[in-house]
């Protein structure tokens, strides 16, 4: 996202690193492919790719030791999201998708949780006129998180950037299936479907259809 992307006079340097290293370790398929595909010399990639190994995050092990282990009913339709109120969360899209959900006859409701950032004007406004949408704050103590993570039905986090995610796998480990983004860190961690969708965060239209792929297969 940085060096590869905007820093061009480093590649070289950076490919030489590659060719040098015993292994290369990524967190996940995605950021492989797309380092592969659009910084790699064509005639570099067979032999560098051999040496690659994909290791994601880990979660805190107090995730693991308090995993939900039944299956979630859903009364009420409610969302949770947590991370910080920045531009690269896409809060603003998560809350008016929201919106979209409600138009097409969906009785959602969405809880934030998460320390300010520089998109919290924008986002208190949004709340503001929205009775359904809640704000709690930051949650420092898992118990406290973990408490939040049981009051949802689906956790949805279309970041723009997201260089892993471990909300993501905090929300799995409680029971919740996961809207995540296509392309960044915790895509391809599971096949499509398996535990939720990877969305594209530009467009509403598609995390909401994918939300509603949930709501309707929420039994699976």
């Amino acid at each position: 996202n940085i060096f590869f992307k905007y820093l061009f006079y480093l590649r070289e340097k950076g490919i030489e690193i590659l060719k040098n290293a015993k292994k290369i370790v990524f967190l996940t398929p995605s950021y492989r492919e797309r380092l592969f595909q659009n910084y790699i010399p064509e005639d570099l990639r067979k032999d560098l790719l051999k040496k690659t190994i994909i290791i994601p995050n880990g979660i805190d092990a107090y995730w693991l030791n308090n995993r939900f282990n039944g299956r979630k009913k859903m009364d009420k339709i409610t969302i949770l999201s947590v991370g910080e109120l920045c531009k690269r969360k896409n809060f603003v899209n998560t809350i008016l998708m929201v919106d979209l959900l409600r138009k097409r006859g969906y009785p959602a409701s969405l809880k934030i949780a998460g320390r300010q950032g520089n998109r919290t004007k924008q986002i208190m406004k949004l709340i503001k006129n929205r009775p359904w949408c809640e704000y709690a704050g930051l949650i420092q103590r898992k118990d406290d998180l973990k408490e939040f993570y049981s009051q949802g039905d689906i956790f949805v986090l279309p970041s723009f950037r997201e260089s892993f995610g471990l909300v993501y796998g905090e929300a799995l480990s409680q029971g919740l299936p996961v809207i995540y983004t296509r392309g960044e860190g915790f895509d391809k961690q599971f096949l499509e479907g398996e535990v939720g969708f990877s969305v594209n965060p530009y467009s509403l239209e598609d995390i909401c259809d994918k939300t509603i792929k949930i709501i309707e297969k929420y039994h699976e």
